[in-house]
């Protein structure tokens, strides 16, 4: 579900989320992103 609300900048996210089996870090970096995106625009 996370690819297709997710934009492709985000992806290395997933592939590291995988790598931890954390989700709960997942979301924090996930968050993260989400922020400084809003941030940015």
């Amino acid at each position: 579900m996370y690819k297709l609300i997710i934009l492709p900048p985000a992806a290395r996210f997933l592939k590291s989320s995988k790598k931890s089996h954390s989700r709960q870090h997942f979301k924090k970096l996930l968050m993260k992103y989400s922020k400084t995106r809003i941030l940015a625009t």
